[in-house]
């Protein structure tokens, strides 16, 4: 069984599999002596072994099970912080709650893709430079899709390369039409969009294609992106989760049905990164407004602060800068 180290939230963990197969995510540095039981550590039933002096701390509730050169009782201090977590569709979860609160929801599990019906088809990962919040406001913001998204794919992900004038091709743009609207109770961590997107010739005249997409918006970092096209289903698992302040990583992990062949599944994963690294251009440089300037057509904009302030508590970790010198 192998131990991989995961930098999240500002900490180092370790994630190993015991024996039974369960999946468990601990802090990765041993209360020991400090070293890190993710680089040479050793799974050994349920416990994962220190590589520094073979201290034991088991997976299901972090307690140290045996100190291999001690013969007294094992102190009751002697425990490593474990992080609740649960697999579901193929991924480990962790559940971060800074208050320390059990898990206040769930994560809904994708039947074709848990069942093995549909196949993978590749992913992509990138990260940003900006607060977690920028990255699911794009999917309140309608007005962004029909300015930065527009210039068709084949024009690149630079901005200065899709907006520059190019008369050949210019004759095909996106075209995107939907609605941002939050769930109720009891799926209040939840919020939807459902929108319609083309690539359209001649101001619209000639469509090539049309899909409609529904995305799914779970708690703070994580959407399921339901796609419907003419050629079958797929979907698209995004996960943004942070690294430390101001740096989120971002997966898209894309599986579909059968028909949606697999070229122009790869075709479709390409066109989300290219439309992904045009908004990274923006959070990358961009400063968060508190109090942005709108008009009465950014109004989902407000709706969806109000629903993402649910996820902030008082002891939310906060990001404070402080020179107090030219010295760095």
């Amino acid at each position: 069984m192998i131990v991989i180290q995961v930098q999240v939230f500002g900490e180092t963990l370790a994630v190993f599999r015991s024996k039974d197969g369960t999946a468990h995510v601990t802090d990765a540095y041993c209360p020991h002596m400090g070293a890190n039981m993710a680089v040479g550590g050793v799974v050994k039933g349920d416990c994962l072994e220190c590589p520094f002096h073979g201290w034991l701390f088991r997976g299901s509730d972090g307690s140290c099970a045996h100190i291999p050169y001690s013969s007294k009782a094992v102190p009751k201090t002697a425990n490593v912080k474990r992080w609740e977590s649960r697999e579901v569709n193929g991924r480990i979860y962790v559940w971060y709650d800074a208050e320390g609160r059990p898990p206040q929801w769930h994560i809904p599990e994708i039947g074709h893709v848990t069942r093995g019906e549909w196949s993978y088809r590749g992913r992509t990962y990138h990260e940003v430079l900006a607060h977690i919040q920028e990255i699911p406001e794009n999917g309140a913001d309608m007005a962004h899709l029909g300015h930065l998204h527009v210039p068709n794919i084949f024009k690149g992900n630079d901005l200065r390369d899709a907006f520059a004038n190019n008369q050949v091709m210019d004759l095909a743009e996106h075209a995107w039409n939907g609605e941002w609207r939050a769930r109720q109770s009891p799926e209040s961590h939840m919020a939807e969009l459902v929108m319609t997107h083309s690539l359209s010739f001649v101001g619209g005249k000639f469509k090539l294609f049309k899909m409609t997409v529904r995305a799914e918006q779970i708690g703070p970092g994580i959407v399921h992106l339901h796609f419907d096209t003419g050629l079958g289903a797929g979907i698209l698992i995004q996960t943004v989760t942070p690294i430390e302040p101001l740096r989120q990583k971002i997966v898209h992990e894309f599986y579909t049905s059968s028909t949606f062949f697999a070229p122009y599944a790869k075709l479709v994963l390409l066109c989300e990164a290219y439309h992904v690294e045009r908004d990274i251009m923006i959070w990358n440089s961009k400063v968060y407004q508190s109090q942005p300037l709108l008009v009465a057509e950014d109004r989902q904009i407000l709706k969806f602060r109000r629903w993402y302030n649910q996820f902030y508590s008082e002891n939310s970790p906060k990001f404070n800068f402080r020179k107090d010198s030219l010295e760095w």
